[in-house]
């Protein structure tokens, strides 16, 4: 049997992570977790962002790109949009992670994380397009 659509678009952000992230260890255990638990992961990969001629710490606003707004002992505090995959909607986890190359100005926006879809800090929006 295969796996469904959703699971396999959130895996290939997975796999990914395996191989460059710094924190292998991290990626290795949540893998472990989703798999034990059966778990459907989605991808938030493509920012909005804003005014396209300029990197992520250049912008007007800065919600325009997700980016680290606190750190504490319990984890980082982050903040902004994000474009997700529909399959969001169906999944446990999302995989939150930039798409644009980032110089050292936009440490702030180089984070990689995964939230769970049901975290009440979340805000999902579909907005439909089209001509009327």
């Amino acid at each position: 049997m295969g796996l469904v659509l959703v699971k396999e678009i959130g895996s290939d952000a997975l796999f990914a992570l395996h191989l460059v992230s710094p924190y292998r260890e991290r990626v290795q255990q949540f893998h472990e977790y989703v798999k034990k638990n059966d778990l459907a992961l989605a991808v938030a990969q493509t920012d909005v962002k804003g005014d396209r001629s300029k990197a992520p710490h250049e912008q007007s606003d800065p919600d325009m790109f997700v980016h680290v707004t606190r750190r504490t002992a319990e984890g980082i505090y982050i903040k902004g949009a994000t474009a997700h995959q529909t399959g969001c909607i169906n999944s446990h986890w999302l995989i939150v992670m930039p798409t644009m190359r980032l110089g050292a100005a936009d440490k702030s926006y180089a984070v990689i994380g995964a939230l769970p879809v049901d975290s009440p800090a979340l805000t999902m929006c579909f907005i439909i397009g089209g001509k009327n």
